[in-house]
């Protein structure tokens, strides 16, 4: 199986001091392409770094709705760059949260509308994060009018929410969550999604896959996130590999060796 991770914090250092073997065993694993996602200036600059330093990693810049905040015209400047630079595949991620109280949903919604509009001008895709506030952005999208290049990261809403986003255009991002016992409504949106709007990702170090639960994930459980999407589709793995691929070098315009 050739597979792209196509939503990780590999750019958290507390979190992989090992980074090295943390990326051979998922090559290993048959991972053949990293998409390292920013969320604030801090994490940002790292993704970027850890692309330059690795082939087979990518980098998306962006501001967390959690950090938005903070984000003002001299951190604009910033990422206008780092947007640019020629290992960015995607802007993000950017987005709503509601779950936590960190942050004003006008700061959030001002942060979101800086990010469609730098989309607008590069033609870069978006990843979006969601949580606790799916109506809120889905609303704000929707009232552009127009399609939307990008993916719903680590989706978790209804199945109203996914045809909403698949109507928008979006792609949707599955991680560890398919793969728990208490997760049918996942699995049932995994049922519904068009074979060509969906993504695999492992959102590491966060959400690991059963049975990895409580332990740091990594990119190299993302066969077990195949696994559990492939049986909920009631395809095989390597079908489902295939074809998650494919979407991933068409969403971010990148080639996949393998």
């Amino acid at each position: 199986m050739v597979l792209v991770d196509t939503h990780c914090h590999l750019n958290t250092p507390e979190s992989y001091p090992d980074l090295d073997d943390v990326l051979c065993r998922a090559r290993n694993a048959g991972v053949a392409a990293f998409v390292v996602v920013g969320i604030d200036e801090e994490h940002t600059p790292l993704a970027l770094r850890i692309a330059e330093e690795h082939h087979d990693v990518l980098a998306v810049v962006g501001m967390h709705p959690n950090s938005a905040s903070s984000f003002d015209e001299t951190q604009h400047e910033c990422f206008f760059e780092w947007i640019r630079h020629p290992r960015v595949v995607a802007i993000g991620e950017t987005g709503l949260d509601l779950y936590r109280d960190r942050t004003s949903l006008e700061d959030q919604m001002s942060a979101l509308e800086w990010h469609l509009c730098q989309a607008d001008e590069t033609g870069l895709p978006l990843v979006f994060h969601c949580r606790n506030a799916y109506d809120e952005l889905l609303g704000a999208l929707e009232t552009r009018g127009t399609a939307m290049r990008g993916v719903l990261h680590c989706f978790s809403g209804t199945m109203q929410h996914a045809e909403r986003a698949l109507a928008l255009g979006l792609h949707l991002g599955f991680d560890g969550p398919v793969t728990y016992k208490n997760a049918q409504l996942t699995r049932e949106i995994v049922c519904m999604c068009p074979a060509d709007r969906m993504l695999l990702e492992t959102d590491c170090p966060y959400l690991p896959p059963e049975p990895h639960r409580g332990k740091r994930n990594e990119p190299a459980y993302l066969p077990l996130i195949a696994a559990a999407v492939a049986s909920a589709r009631g395809e095989t793995a390597e079908q489902v590999a295939r074809q998650t691929t494919r979407n991933a070098e068409a969403l971010f315009g990148i080639r996949v060796a393998g």
